[in-house]
């Protein structure tokens, strides 16, 4: 089950977009053997699965928004030069 999901693009840093259409599709397969399970010890497995997956995706979710946030700090640190203010001084929080 091979397919290109445009909507991850925006989701996930360009390197990571491999990765991401594996983690969905494996997300999806792992969804639908949870309802077709036959027992509950089955369906808990899978879950452990699903959720194993989704925190790898979450992770690359994370990683973009950390490289867009430090994009706009960039932009913001290079105003300040340009206006003078020693951006040395600005800290960062997380």
């Amino acid at each position: 089950m091979k397919t290109q999901y445009n909507r991850l693009a925006e989701l996930v840093l360009p390197k990571d977009l491999e990765l991401a259409n594996k983690l969905h599709d494996c997300m999806v397969k792992y969804v639908h053997n949870i309802f077709n399970a036959k027992s509950k010890e089955d369906a808990d497995r899978w879950d452990e699965e699903l959720i194993r997956c989704s925190k790898d995706f979450m992770r690359l979710r994370e990683a973009k928004q950390d490289y867009e946030a430090s994009k706009s700090y960039r932009v913001i640190i290079t105003d300040f030069r340009a206006r003078g203010i020693n951006a040395s001084l600005v800290t960062r929080k997380k």
